[in-house]
């Protein structure tokens, strides 16, 4: 039994936990933080500070850098969760089976123990959000225009002010100039310039990627170096991850990050909530004490401890993006060389805004494809390896890959329910049931071939789609609905769960609907008003 009673303690060091928690330090408070938070300690020592040519190139430890030191990323057969994660990224997903078991036919879920959580591994687009898409989700768009400026004060967001302004960016002040588009992006983009009416008369607009990568140098991290490592490796911290704020953090007197510790439940007892856990590496229980509990652990995370606080099997709703990705050969780039100084985030975004009112827009990013390395897109192609090897050679240079998001709303057949389960060492299991209506189904692909028509007026010839399982997308929110009316696992406006006095959701369970656009600036930017409610709150001022 920990017997200290903090003022907060604040459960996850992802996105969600890490800003709730900045704002609620720098207001003074004392804040203990709750985590598993598996780290890598050995891909980030042995990958060198150059640029992927030169690894390619010189590197004599290159096959662990990119493959893994038991090959770990060659995977074949079925795709397995986490299958397109670098070996040094391969820890966001560490023990996921063993603490946070999920039972499903019909998603494949994503979930992080790591330090940092699912954002050690953020592609970095950072979207800012229409007012109508978040009178949607539940949030006050006042309330979040100033909120996305202060998590952009905090973190640095490059973008551009163009046609995908209005879709991104336009609540943003202060952006860093955007990343630098390779010659196969440029192309893109000038065809889409040269293109515009035609394009715009399709309700497609395109801009410069709005990403938490900084072009300046920032807060004292570095900025981009063009080196194409970004999903390997994160030196110089040009792309923002949720353990920077963390590490900050715990240089303060008012802070204390709890390791190895994995949340299960809590009680309230009078103005106290005991904070249910066990220490991962003995098996210990622990029971920690504080004054008001923000749940920050995401969505699922938060669901399993909300239910087992209730002792409930209750279905809750559940929301996530479809998700589906095109590759698309540049035709002017067929044979074409590849620059060594290129980013291998996304550089280009597309909106498809079917209504013209910035509501139910599907989304698209625009990626060029090399540092992933050529034996993933080979094993998709319908050719022997053999023939796609050779081929490859002349299309990688004009190789783009193009991930499609849609807007998603809350159905019957949406949802997750915790059962008992003995066998498991959290005594329990979360199944979930997603399927999404024929209506649905059939309005997604409608979109697609529009977006795919685009393509066409981009210089792009598309190649084959691929459609990924449900959950794919790893964009959740919705579990636990703001409502203006009291009811059992609900969220009132200031993110307090409905029934409890002192038990706040930080995290995105609260979002009544899906935009296709990435959560992650929206999720901090909401975390950190939570965070300023609590603060305001009697007892806080």
């Amino acid at each position: 039994m920990i017997d200290c009673i903090h003022d907060i303690i604040v459960v996850g060091s992802g996105m969600t936990g890490a800003h709730s928690a900045q704002t609620l330090v720098d207001a003074g408070l004392k804040v203990c933080m709750l985590d598993v938070g598996f780290k890598d300690n050995y891909y980030k020592n042995i990958i060198p500070k150059d640029d992927f040519c030169a690894i390619r190139k010189n590197e004599s430890n290159q096959d662990k850098i990119f493959l893994g030191k038991q090959f770990e990323s060659i995977q074949l057969g079925r795709v397995k969760i986490g299958a397109q994660l670098t070996p040094g990224r391969a820890h966001i997903i560490k023990g996921m089976n063993k603490y946070l078991p999920i039972v499903s036919n019909t998603f494949s879920a994503y979930e992080s123990l790591a330090y940092g959580g699912l954002g050690s591994g953020w592609g970095g687009a950072a979207f800012t959000f229409s007012d109508p898409e978040l009178r949607a989700m539940g949030l006050n768009s006042n309330e979040l225009e100033k909120a996305y400026n202060v998590i952009n004060f905090r973190i640095g967001i490059s973008g551009n002010r163009d046609d995908g302004s209005q879709y991104c960016n336009v609540k943003l002040k202060n952006l860093q100039s955007s990343v630098t588009l390779d010659s196969n992006n440029l192309l893109i983009y000038e065809n889409y310039l040269r293109n515009k009416s035609k394009i715009n008369n399709l309700g497609i607009f395109m801009g410069r990627s709005n990403l938490a990568a900084i072009t300046e140098d920032f807060n004292g991290r570095e900025k981009l170096k063009y080196r194409e490592m970004s999903f390997y490796d994160d030196h110089g911290e040009s792309v923002y991850r949720p353990w920077i704020t963390i590490n900050e953090l715990i240089k303060k007197n008012n802070f204390i990050y709890q390791s190895a510790t994995l949340v299960t439940s809590y009680i309230e007892k009078g103005g106290i909530v005991e904070v249910h856990s066990f220490d991962i590496n003995t098996n210990e229980k622990k029971v920690f004490k504080c004054k008001k509990l923000v749940l920050a652990s995401g969505v699922l995370s938060t669901a399993r401890i909300v239910l087992r606080a209730a002792g409930s099997d209750q279905r809750l709703p559940l929301l996530c993006n479809s998700y589906a990705y095109l590759s698309a050969i540049n035709l002017k780039k067929i044979a074409g060389s590849i620059e060594n100084r290129k980013t291998s985030l996304s550089q280009l975004f597309m909106f498809y805004d079917k209504f013209g009112n910035n509501m139910d827009v599907s989304t698209c990013s625009l990626y060029s494809y090399r540092s992933l390395l050529s034996f993933r897109i080979i094993k998709e192609m319908p050719l022997a390896m053999r023939d796609s090897r050779l081929l490859m050679r002349y299309l990688l240079p004009a190789l783009s890959i193009i991930g499609i998001h849609h807007p998603e709303r809350a159905s019957d057949s949406k949802y997750l329910f915790l059962n008992k389960d003995n066998s498991r060492i959290t005594g329990d299991v979360l199944h979930i049931n997603y399927k999404l209506s024929k209506e649905e189904t059939a309005e997604n692909k409608k979109r697609e071939w529009t977006i795919r028509k685009s393509l066409f007026k981009l210089g792009l010839l598309p190649l084959t789609k691929q459609t990924p399982k449900m959950g794919a997308s790893i964009h959740y929110c919705g579990t636990m609905p703001f409502s203006n009316i009291e009811k059992s696992f609900g969220l009132y406006s200031n993110g307090k769960l409905m029934g409890s006095k002192n038990v706040f959701v930080a995290d995105g369970s609260g979002f009544k609907y899906l935009p296709a656009k990435g959560i992650t600036l929206t999720l901090m930017a909401n975390a950190h008003n939570v965070a300023s409610k609590i603060i305001k709150k009697r007892g806080f001022e």
